[in-house]
């Protein structure tokens, strides 16, 4: 596969779940099918415009990879999300969360994962 943001070999499903996870709104997610879709379309027609159709997952495989990395997914939506909702009234120092201090959770985070955290139960993301 190709991962055009990091610029290194890997899953294309790791820039999915970076993006969406962490920025998309609970409702956009609703439609998580259609989203991939639209991603695995596009991810297609960039490699064959870039001359590397022979790069192209198949869907199968695209959906396959959606599955076994996952749990990525569940850490992009939680970690990363608390970082883009973070009140900018109350900015932290980074330094100082490094040594320990406890990250302030914003009230729209907490809202947004009241939505989230049971779609990622729906998608079967919390199965054992």
């Amino acid at each position: 596969f190709v991962d055009f943001q990091l610029t290194y070999y890997g899953s294309p499903v790791l820039d999915f779940f970076n993006f969406l996870l962490s920025s998309a709104s609970p409702e956009v997610l609703e439609d998580i099918d259609g989203l991939l879709d639209l991603y695995y379309t596009t991810l297609c027609d960039t490699l064959s415009k870039l001359g590397h159709e022979i790069l192209q997952p198949s869907k199968q495989m695209l959906k396959s990879e959606w599955n076994k990395r996952h749990i990525l997914g569940v850490s992009s939506g939680i970690s990363n999300r608390a970082f883009a909702l973070a009140d900018p009234n109350h900015v932290q120092d980074i330094f100082e969360l490094m040594k320990g201090e406890r990250f302030n959770l914003s009230d729209a985070y907490k809202e947004a994962m009241q939505t989230i955290l049971p779609l990622f139960k729906k998608w079967g993301w919390f199965d054992i």
